[in-house]
């Protein structure tokens, strides 16, 4: 509800990058003991103790923990864009081996009628992935691009269009 009162722009789409052979929409758990602060700091100060584990970096899962304690090998969502202009930027400076999906999601729909979205994917700085214009509806998932890692070189593999239906309630979690 909160995220439907910060709105201001015609569409809310939230990035996502999913971890190898993880899904849309994990976001783990705060384990016992901590709180929801502690398991977001994108600091070490709590890491041996406070890590949200899941396999989705997005808005609900900012910077999971995802290998290695610290957080040398996750992701980092650095720029969460409710108002929609965009963009919304997620990061990862040290990547593990795999193939991690990057996903756009429409969250909000304010103006009743599909968004375009669009990917650019950087390394070190430089764009190296621009993908088409998709079309979306309030609810579609559309998976962008895969980024398979291997040897510390990436290769981007990027679908032809494969839109799928958000798991129920992913926008309020």
């Amino acid at each position: 509800a909160q995220r439907r009162q910060l709105c201001c722009g015609q569409s809310e789409l939230d990035l996502h990058l999913i971890r190898p052979s993880g899904a849309l929409g994990d976001y783990g758990a705060c384990p016992a003991g901590c709180d929801a602060a502690q398991c977001a700091e994108l600091v070490d100060d709590n890491a041996a103790t406070c890590r949200q584990t899941g396999a989705d970096c997005a808005y609900a899962n900012r910077a999971p923990e995802w290998g290695s304690v610290g957080r040398l090998d996750d992701p980092r969502l650095d720029v969460d864009d409710v108002r929609g202009q965009g963009p919304e930027i997620v990061s990862i400076d040290n990547p593990g081996d795999g193939a991690y999906r990057v996903l756009a999601h429409y969250c909000l729909d304010r103006i009743d009628e599909p968004t375009l979205a669009s990917v650019e994917i950087f390394e070190m700085g430089v764009l190296i992935h621009t993908t088409a214009p998709e079309a979306l509806v309030e609810g579609d998932a559309w998976t962008a691009a895969t980024l398979v890692r291997s040897g510390g070189a990436w290769q981007v593999v990027a679908p032809a269009g494969v839109v799928e239906a958000a798991p129920a309630g992913l926008c309020s979690q």
